[in-house]
């Protein structure tokens, strides 16, 4: 940071974070009253998906990549879950997904994992192998 110490920030127009996309916003750097200067700059907002994954007594992690969309960030960003994802018990987790460019946090993405179990279905034996309803095994 090349701003002295008691430099505020603050930006000229409120930025949109109700969609994603990329923002164009202004950063206003001021010292006390005085404006320093005034800097173009961008703001991405990314959005986060619910990951569907199946109860795993092993505590397999799912893919970090399935939370988020990597294209949204740059090439070489690192994914983890900020702390593991209990995959043991079924149930909506919420969870934190870390971006990273080398040692550098560049954002954190609140998300879901969404752990269902299978169900065992019991159907009638049906000589015309009329098939049961999938969404009924889990």
């Amino acid at each position: 940071n090349d701003y002295p110490d008691d430099a505020t920030f603050e930006y000229k127009e409120e930025v949109d974070t109700s969609k994603p996309g990329d923002k164009k916003v202004t950063v206003v750097v001021k010292q006390g009253d005085k404006v320093l200067v005034e800097v173009p700059a961008t703001v991405r907002v990314v959005e986060s998906y619910p990951q569907f994954v199946p109860v795993d007594k092993d505590k397999k992690q799912p893919a970090v990549e399935g939370s988020i969309d990597p294209k949204a960030f740059p090439k070489d960003t690192e994914f983890t879950y900020e702390t593991p994802v209990d995959t043991t018990t079924p149930g909506e987790k919420d969870v934190v997904v870390v971006a990273k460019i080398g040692d550098k946090v560049i954002t954190k993405v609140p998300a879901k994992v969404m752990v269902v179990e299978p169900k065992t279905q019991y159907v009638p034996v049906d000589k015309s192998n009329k098939q049961p309803d999938a969404s009924k095994s889990i």
